[in-house]
């Protein structure tokens, strides 16, 4: 096999889990009080994930796979290209609907009534 695309794809797929492994975007759009059930859920489903393409791994040929799973990646790509900016970075650079004087921030998601 061609080591120069084993190393490449290694890479690939390191810079995409450091990439969706990062949570730092899900803890600075939610409250403070609902932070940890957000992050979870969202390490839950990413699990799940990982769980269900293993077992397909079981019953289909790793192409398949791959072909199956394709349209992930392509639907997150879309779906970040409209995600609004975290509060944080639109205090930090004073662009947005925030103010850059505001001290305090309201969460851009909010759960529940308390």
């Amino acid at each position: 096999s061609n080591m120069a695309a084993v190393y490449c794809s290694r890479f690939l797929v390191g810079l995409g889990n450091g990439i969706l492994l990062s949570s730092v975007y899900s803890v600075e759009i939610s409250s403070a009080d609902k932070r940890g059930a957000v992050v979870m859920v969202e390490l839950t489903f990413r699990c799940l994930g990982i769980i269900s393409v293993s077992l397909l791994g079981t019953l289909l040929e790793w192409k398949a796979i791959a072909l199956l799973v394709s349209p992930v990646p392509v639907f997150i790509i879309i779906y970040g290209a409209f995600l609004p900016e975290s509060p944080l970075f639109e205090k930090k650079t004073g662009s947005g609907r925030r103010n850059s004087e505001d001290t305090e921030w309201e969460p851009l998601v909010k759960y529940g009534s308390g």
